[in-house]
């Protein structure tokens, strides 16, 4: 599961993540963060990612999301809110890949 809401003014992209996730989720979730950010052009935005909801994901799930993030055009600043170190840790690995 995904949400993903814009401020555009601030060029803010808010991510909720939540559940296990498939590699085809990923793929659409990666590809409608690409569409946003095209739509609204946002080449210099910051990401709000929020992952409380979201277990540790299986590693394919890991290695796809970071195929697939490496198109997207860099975030100016990454915040990531997480309850788990752990899926902090994940989500840490797709922005320094």
């Amino acid at each position: 599961m995904y949400q993903i809401d814009v401020d555009g003014p601030s060029s803010v992209i808010n991510v909720k993540l939540g559940g296990m996730m498939s590699v085809e989720e990923v793929a659409g979730y990666v590809a409608e963060l690409y569409r946003i950010c095209v739509s609204q052009r946002l080449t210099d935005y910051a990401m709000v990612i929020d992952v409380r909801d979201c277990p540790i994901q299986q590693q394919g799930v890991i290695k796809a999301m970071g195929e697939h993030m490496a198109r997207m055009p860099k975030a100016r600043a990454i915040a990531i809110v997480t309850g788990r170190s752990l899926a902090k840790m994940q989500v840490r690995r797709l922005f320094r890949s």
